[in-house]
């Protein structure tokens, strides 16, 4: 009879092998954890970080909490009571910051996923893979000043102060929405919230790489997102997922929100304030045949005749021009925002009731209420059209101002849109 193999070889040799073994497979493992795949140019696509002042501080709006009466005093100005100092403040968040972020693209993937009766069935699911830094782009004031004006906000402002990871509250979210045709032939909006699902996040790491550790929404709150120091710096990656999309999608736009701490406030205060939100824009056309086949491209379709371009502002609710306020300074030469609200430009026509009024002589209701929060009022006031359809001036009190209509990222030209910025992503407030 022969003898085993492990008999005839000697027991310190063969621990010394398994030793070495065992250590040869730990330095395997530690060096394909490290060695993540290289991804080509192009490939990781990062979204330009935008610092807004106009982020740090609030319009001019009415103390919250305080009730006045109006009255008019007899040794002072009007500006002096408690209603005129308190008609007028401007609302200040210190530090504002906003992190880095880049994905991979929108893709779709057919998992193996447990049924409610214990077997393994198939689901197709929607995800995105996502890298986030923190590159220290905050926006903060060494001091606020009492009534502060243009020149005090401007001097004042700090720049990218980085901030340590437990100074900043990330906490990300994300939502697929888009349009399907319903039984009617109407397009109706299609709105998913990313799920957590630690089955189909294993899965789409091994497709992706199974090297580089990738979070759930929840996971990613709570880890630490260092400051990068150089460009060459990691970051921490997520993957947001989704499932049950419809397959006849499309005009597909992903909205991430918690990327940044800044936001628009709501009149009045308490009310939930608009968060700055990134909004990237996808183009599908597929149906529900061979799903994972429809490419899902970046960006929108381009097209060329007006019609289509209508559709496209529709579709992928693109902000139209704002009719904004300004007090003007005749000493220094400068302007400062005061009041804004939107021009309500038709995209059928491409009339404005707003402008309409401006244009005779008159301030529109929903502007002249966007004044009135700032303390001002325009009861009375005479305006004077510079540039039908865009700019206008009046005086109110002793105060000059001018009204402009300002386009976000497209503006009417001659019955048709002109796109003005990209489209592939924007940043909004919702």
């Amino acid at each position: 009879m022969h003898r085993p193999l492990l008999n005839l070889v000697p027991n310190s040799y063969l621990a010394a092998t398994l030793i070495c073994l065992g250590l040869a497979s730990a330095c395997w493992q530690s060096t394909a954890v490290a060695q993540t795949r290289k991804l080509a140019t192009g490939v990781l696509k990062t979204i330009p970080t935008e610092m807004d002042p106009r982020d740090t501080l609030s319009l001019p709006v009415a103390m919250p909490g305080v009730e006045t009466k109006s009255w008019k005093p007899q040794t002072i100005a009007v500006e002096k009571t408690l209603q005129g100092q308190s008609g007028q403040v401007q609302l200040f968040r210190d530090p504002v910051w906003e992190m880095e972020f880049s994905f991979l693209g929108l893709r779709q993937a057919k998992l193996k996923h447990p049924t409610a009766d214990g077997q393994l069935g198939n689901k197709n699911v929607w995800y995105l893979v996502y890298r986030i830094r923190n590159t220290g782009k905050t926006l903060s004031y060494k001091k606020v000043k009492q009534n502060p004006g243009f020149d005090h906000i401007k001097r004042d402002l700090v720049k990218n102060a980085p901030l340590d990871s437990d100074q900043i509250d990330f906490l990300p979210r994300f939502v697929l929405e888009g349009w399907v045709e319903d039984n009617s032939g109407q397009y109706v909006k299609a709105k998913y919230p990313a799920i957590i699902d630690p089955v189909a996040l294993s899965q789409i790491q091994e497709i992706e790489d199974p090297n580089r550790k990738l979070l759930d929404t929840y996971q990613i709150s709570r880890a630490k997102i260092p400051f990068a120091k150089t460009d060459a710096d990691p970051g921490v990656w997520g993957v947001a997922i989704w499932e049950n999309i419809n397959p006849n999608i499309d005009y597909v736009s992903v909205f991430a929100s918690g990327l940044t701490n800044a936001a628009r406030l709501k009149d009045p205060v308490k009310k939930t304030s608009q968060a700055k939100t990134l909004q990237l824009n996808f183009w599908r056309p597929g149906d529900s045949v061979a799903e994972r086949r429809d490419d899902v491209s970046y960006g929108i379709p381009l097209v060329d005749t007006p019609e289509q371009q209508i559709e496209i502002a529709r579709r992928y609710n693109l902000p139209g021009p704002m009719l904004r306020g300004y007090s003007v300074n005749e000493v220094a030469k400068r302007e400062l925002l005061v009041a804004e609200t939107e021009a309500e430009l038709s995209l059928t026509d491409f009339n404005s009731p707003l402008t309409k009024a401006l244009d005779g002589s008159k301030i529109p209701p929903a502007l002249a209420a966007a004044f009135t929060k700032a303390g001002i009022s325009t009861e009375g006031a005479a305006v004077k059209t510079v540039i039908p359809g865009r700019k206008w001036n009046f005086t109110a009190g002793e105060q000059n101002y001018v009204v402009r209509m300002e386009p976000q990222f497209w503006e009417p030209d001659f019955g048709k849109i002109r796109f003005i910025k990209t489209l592939d992503y924007m940043w909004i407030y919702r």
